[in-house]
């Protein structure tokens, strides 16, 4: 495992405190890295980036006041033996694409940046069949100028568009230069006029990349030129941008699952509350604090951010309260004390990624702790706090058992009330064991041959302890999670607990069918497409089967938008897309391939059928008739079939070339390569 220290940048990248704004940016440009720390007494005190010189060169501050008067900004930093991952989710989390890097003492020792962290990940964690437009920032408005403008009207269109370059454009409005913030840097120190010509300092020519290629090759492109962010184009036509920090954020993706994204998605919700809150991830088995909103911030200072939970709390204490945790799934009014303040803290955790992820929320309860000054009243306080605590438990809805790995020997009401039986005998009577309730699912645990399930669950990682169970009341299956712990140093007990996460299920798969399918649509998408069609070739190889695909799009599609209006435009879109699924086989799949383009594969299916269903496509889609729209739609359809050693590129490329053949062919018909 890569650490931040393997790859932390040492050299030219920070300047003291009382330094000039002109020799912090001459500093900035040695190390090349579009940052600069100041440092006073070895700690980090402001940090300075490109994006802020595109503001200030706007404002046009004089260059030799000193540099402390712009980085004010929160410092986010990081220490110097974390993993890559968290250094990139620390960046994400915060928005950010430089990190000041700490040793352990809390000294400055250098930085490292977004690229860095990308080029020295594993490759695997890259996705290697996600190609360049499936992580186009389109949500961002392409901003150009014409060659004939000045450099300040450059900076301001960064500053007002908050973006980190600006494309310049010929007279036939093609590219033929870049402006960056690394740009602003020589602006500067040159003592550049912000009103000469922007080609003047442009950067030339315009490296660009097709929105075809693969995020793997895109990563090696860009820090073979030593550039952040590239121009994707799709033929003449410039599609967007494509920066480092697209490409982060599009590599951690799946790394927010369903539960860290409902963590993240109230964070701004809890900035707002009087409560501190805590975030803690697990990293290198250590309990790091990674976020914590406006309160806890001001309880503990800025610097509680990544630093171990336990600096905070008792090392004991949080021994503690991790047992709680990992045995009950939560751990509410437990008080702790962190310096001289008293919280009363709720906190739950989950697995995300096979690691910990703690919430903690604590109830400033100083001035009501600090009233307490005789034992005899802490005495009581401490009986009140157990008896709320055994209050709670007998409330609670998990589901807890007391077994001796034979038998049941006791259980709460949620129990009984789930089960629907008055007693522990009655259970018995009607499932004989707890374990036969489990039901077979590939899905989750189930007992099957095994002679010891207790001690098969305590073997598997934590996010495979999950059982279902079947509602006696409802027939319908529910999820738990499943917790066992001994209850006694000899383990001869142990303690079950059945936590309902049914929710949270049905949440992730709503979650797994938005990520397969085209919202617009409703068809599958390209990756779910390319899966399958992978597959199929895999067994055709093996098999020798006959397989084939169908690639076609609708004839003059902007006509429609252009006429009609986009909304029409997508009537036609679903109108197709409904057509085409109800005209092909249960067996076939049909998935939207990108813009007006669909795709269909038909698994054992010869080219000569092919063309037979392309062709009744093509017939049904002719006869579509919606309301406001007076011309017909018509498709253009290309057909290839598998042959020996084919890929999915060289498959869909024969099709593509056929439908090709169609369009010049005059469309609305069906061509087969």
């Amino acid at each position: 495992m890569t650490l931040i220290k393997e790859i932390v940048h040492t050299t030219d990248v920070q300047v003291s405190n009382n330094s000039s704004f002109l020799h912090a940016i001459q500093t900035m440009k040695k190390n090349k890295h579009g940052v600069i720390v100041t440092v006073e007494n070895n700690l980090p005190t402001g940090i300075l980036t490109e994006r802020d010189i595109v503001s200030l060169i706007k404002e046009q501050v004089d260059y030799e006041q000193s540099i402390s008067l712009f980085t004010k900004k929160a410092l986010i930093t990081v220490k110097h033996n974390r993993s890559l991952e968290y250094a990139l989710h620390i960046l994400i989390e915060n928005n950010i694409r430089k990190l000041i890097v700490l040793d352990e003492s809390g000294f400055f020792v250098g930085i490292v940046t977004q690229e860095d962290i990308l080029k020295f990940l594993e490759e695997d964690s890259y996705r290697t069949n996600m190609v360049v437009s499936e992580i186009l920032t389109k949500t961002k408005k392409i901003i150009t100028i014409p060659e004939s403008a000045t450099v300040l009207t450059a900076i301001e269109e960064m500053n007002n568009n908050y973006i980190g370059s600006i494309v310049i454009v010929d007279e036939n409005n093609k590219p033929s230069g870049i402006f960056t913030e690394r740009d602003t840097i020589n602006i500067v120190n040159n003592e550049v006029d912000l009103n000469s010509n922007i080609c003047a300092v442009m950067s030339k020519p315009v490296i660009t990349v097709e929105q075809n290629l693969q995020v793997k090759d895109l990563i090696s492109f860009m820090s073979k030129n030593n550039i952040r962010r590239t121009v994707v184009m799709n033929g003449d036509t410039i599609e967007g941008f494509v920066s480092f920090r697209d490409i982060a954020h599009n590599l951690k993706g799946k790394y927010a699952q369903i539960l860290e994204n409902k963590l993240r998605n109230i964070k701004s919700t809890l900035n707002h509350i009087g409560e501190s809150v805590l975030e803690i991830y697990e990293d290198n088995n250590n309990h790091i604090i990674q976020w914590a909103n406006h309160t806890a911030l001001q309880h503990f200072g800025t610097k509680v951010i990544d630093t171990a939970i336990e600096e905070l709390i008792d090392p004991q204490e949080w021994i503690k309260i991790q047992e709680k945790l990992q045995r009950e799934g939560t751990c509410d009014k437990h008080k702790v004390k962190i310096n001289s303040l008293y919280f009363e803290m709720l906190c739950s955790y989950h697995y995300i990624n096979g690691k910990e992820t703690i919430l903690l929320i604590l109830r400033d309860v100083t001035k009501f702790e600090n009233k307490i000054s005789t034992e005899k009243n802490k005495r009581q306080e401490l009986e009140k706090e157990l008896n709320l605590l055994q209050s709670v438990i007998d409330q609670q809805e998990t589901i807890i058992v007391v077994s001796d790995l034979e038998d049941i020997i006791e259980v709460n009401k949620s129990f009984l009330d789930f089960f629907n039986i008055a007693d522990i005998e009655g259970f018995i009577k009607k499932y004989q064991k707890l374990e036969e309730t489990f039901i077979a699912h590939k899905d989750f645990y189930s007992q099957g041959d095994s002679t010891n399930w207790i001690e098969d669950i305590q073997k598997l990682p934590q996010y495979k302890k999950v059982v279902s169970i079947v509602d006696p009341k409802t027939i319908e299956p529910k999820a738990f999670t499943i917790q066992i712990n001994p209850l006694d140093a000899q383990e001869k007990y142990y303690v079950i607990t059945l936590t309902d996460i049914t929710k949270i299920k049905l949440e992730s798969q709503k979650h797994y069918y938005n990520a397969t399918h085209d919202s617009l649509t409703s068809l599958h998408n390209r990756a779910y497409f390319l899966d399958n069609l992978n597959m199929i070739l895999s067994e055709a190889g093996r098999y020798g089967t006959e397989n084939s695909i169908i690639l076609f799009d609708i004839d003059h599609f902007k006509l429609f938008n252009d006429s009609y209006g986009h909304l029409k435009g997508d009537e036609v879109l679903k109108a197709v897309a409904k057509v085409t699924a109800a005209n092909i086989r249960k067996s076939d799949v049909i998935a939207r391939w990108g813009g007006e383009e669909f795709i269909v594969l038909l698994p054992n299916t010869s080219i000569a059928t092919a063309e037979l269903v392309a062709e009744n496509l093509r017939k049904q889609i002719e006869s579509i008739d919606i309301s406001g729209i007076d011309k017909n739609i018509t498709s253009s359809f290309g057909v290839s079939e598998y042959q020996n050693g084919d890929d999915h590129d060289s498959l869909v490329k024969r099709a593509d070339d056929a439908l090709y053949e169609a369009k010049d062919g005059g469309r609305n018909c069906v061509i087969s390569k």
